[in-house]
């Protein structure tokens, strides 16, 4: 198999809106390859050359800053200014459109579409071409690749399991080599893809066919935007062939129930997964069991869990999984009915000589590129690790939550992600908790401190709320009083004192305090008023000293001893 030198790029399929993002990181939480986000600022963004296009974390993103890139605006340009369009329709239309899908055809028409293709029929070439790959090449295992998300994650991250990657093209690819080759009418026309699958974009580009992806979400759009329903349509039949099964491929293990007509035994022989949170974990174990002869000789792998009936571009339903596979299945019993009366070996003869028209050994042919230059992780060893962890608040093993709050799973991955500048460790669950602990600490320790200081000084000290009454008092201004905390916290014994420094502007002024037993405590009293964080008047706050002594040494440095009381 060839295995080319990777690109310097890949093509982006999914974008982020900044306005929208809050870096909650749910998209992380949700993606397959997770160092392809980058969550180190104030938004997450993606590092295309490291997406594989699987579309997870448009459905999780609650706050629509995540949109998928198709090609209808030029597609509808090309239209109107008389570029020639053909049509190539994914078999998951039925699960989007329900019975109406043929009419999807009479829209595409209506707006000068020649000719729709159906890629169920690419399908059935499809599974011909994995037949003839195994019958002739007799591989210890073959991957499954319809789904371009799949082929992505193999080229970018295990390039090993390049060698198992089927070597045939996709049904949608081997539906628009048909064009090309047996339909002469339509082979300088541009091909549009109305898809489930906004990844299909790549696989178009880098073989060089297909000029539009167009998902099922947008042709919603574009007949709810133009306020006309489907059903105004007309039903417009495919113009290749119809297909005996291939509607299937829609449906996990739909490439299987298809070989099953010419290897009846297949499904023994054959592992079925879909699935983000199920099928990449396989193929991480797979090259395993490949080396110790326990894996299989098929892998029919989808990246969607429901395979491509609820791929990312597919119309959300509320339906459920069962009535939607019902509706393909029903499809694909109306499909066999152009096969009924005839015998099982008859159908398989009949299918076969019809693919037999449409098929070349050499057409459909496909290799792949190894991108792992693409990928730029690596682990941190082990100083580096514990470096990052300490940064982290880390530093034993009950301090390592996993908790997930970072999107990465593991405490482990985060720091992974902080090493290559992906993330910070304020995104961190424990951190900022630690964090905050550490801060609330300090202020405790610093408010203890202060009390300390307040509650021993020799001069007094009171606070009150914004109407002068007092809240808290200190010992020292009990003892001038001679009173106790709970006789004077609520009285406003400064009212006059504080409107008189607030009404003449005095930063102080001196005041006199009578004593139980008579006696007049000369004082200076300090007051100063106390605001929120958002410059709201609180209260105010007062030192009272006791000047009383001063005054008396300077009187009789002044009147030779005589003091005046």
């Amino acid at each position: 198999m060839n295995i080319g030198k990777r690109t310097s790029s890949l093509l982006p399929v999914v974008e982020v809106d900044q306005e929208r993002c809050v870096n909650c990181h749910a998209c992380i939480t949700v993606c397959p390859v997770k160092y392809c986000n980058d969550g180190s600022g104030d938004h997450v963004t993606i590092n295309h050359d490291m997406c594989i296009g699987c579309g997870s974390c448009l459905k999780r993103c609650t706050h629509n800053a995540r949109y998928y890139i198709d090609d209808y605006t030029q597609f509808e340009v090309d239209l109107a200014s008389g570029v020639p369009v053909v049509a190539i329709v994914a078999p998951s239309i039925v699960a989007s459109f329900g019975e109406e899908y043929l009419k999807v055809n009479g829209w595409l028409k209506s707006k000068g579409v020649e000719a729709v293709f159906d890629v169920s029929f690419g399908a059935e070439l499809t599974v011909k071409s994995y037949v003839e790959h195994i019958m002739e090449n007799k591989p210890q295992t073959v991957i499954a690749q319809p789904c371009p998300a799949i082929v992505t994650y193999l080229e970018l991250y295990m390039p090993e399991l390049l060698q198992n990657l089927a070597p045939v093209d996709s049904p949608m690819l081997h539906t628009m080599k048909m064009i090309r080759e047996y339909y002469p009418e339509y082979a300088q026309h541009k091909i549009a893809v109305i898809s489930p699958c906004l990844a299909k974009k790549r696989e178009f580009q880098e073989l060089g066919l297909g000029e539009y992806n167009i998902g099922f979400k947008t042709v919603a759009h574009a007949l709810a935007e133009n306020e006309t329903p489907l059903s105004s349509f007309e039903s417009v039949a495919y113009v290749n062939p119809p297909a005996e099964r291939g509607v299937l491929f829609s449906s996990p293990g739909g490439l299987l129930e298809t070989m099953k007509r010419w290897v009846p035994d297949m499904e023994k022989r054959t592992r079925k997964i879909e699935g983000v949170h199920t099928v990449y974990d396989y193929l991480s174990k797979l090259p395993e069991a490949i080396s110790n002869g326990s894996a299989p000789l098929l892998v029919d792998c989808l990246n969607c869990e429901f395979g491509c009936n609820s791929g990312p571009l597919t119309l959300p339903t509320a339906q459920a999984l069962d009535t939607v596979e019902g509706a393909v299945r029903k499809r694909k019993n109306e499909q066999q009915k152009e096969f009924s009366g005839i015998t099982d070996m008859e159908i398989q003869e009949e299918v076969d000589r019809v693919l037999s028209k449409y098929w070349r050994k050499a057409l459909y042919r496909r290799s792949y590129r190894n991108l792992s230059m693409n990928n730029r992780i690596f682990y941190p060893d082990e100083s580096q690790l514990k470096a990052i962890y300490e940064s982290m608040h880390k530093y034993e093993s009950d301090d390592m939550y996993n908790c997930s709050s970072c999107g990465y799973e593991s405490c482990e991955n985060m720091a992974v992600a902080i090493h290559h500048g992906l993330n910070r460790a304020e995104n961190c669950h424990f951190y900022m908790a630690e964090e905050a602990r550490t801060a609330h600490d300090q202020i405790s320790e610093n408010e203890k401190r202060l009390r300390t200081i307040l509650f021993t000084a020799n001069q007094g000290f009171c606070l009150t709320d914004a109407e002068f009454s007092l809240i808290t008092v200190n010992p020292t201004l009990c003892e001038m009083f001679g009173t106790t905390k709970e006789r004077l916290v609520g009285t406003k014994v400064f009212e006059g004192q504080f409107q008189n420094c607030i009404k003449n502007n005095r930063d102080s002024i001196e005041i006199r305090i009578k004593t139980p037993d008579g006696t007049n405590r000369l004082c200076l009293f300090t007051p100063t008023p106390y605001h929120d964080n958002e410059g709201e008047l609180q209260g105010y706050f007062a030192f009272v000293t006791d000047i009383s002594s001063y005054k008396k040494a300077i009187i009789e440095s002044t009147s030779g001893g005589r003091v005046p009381m």
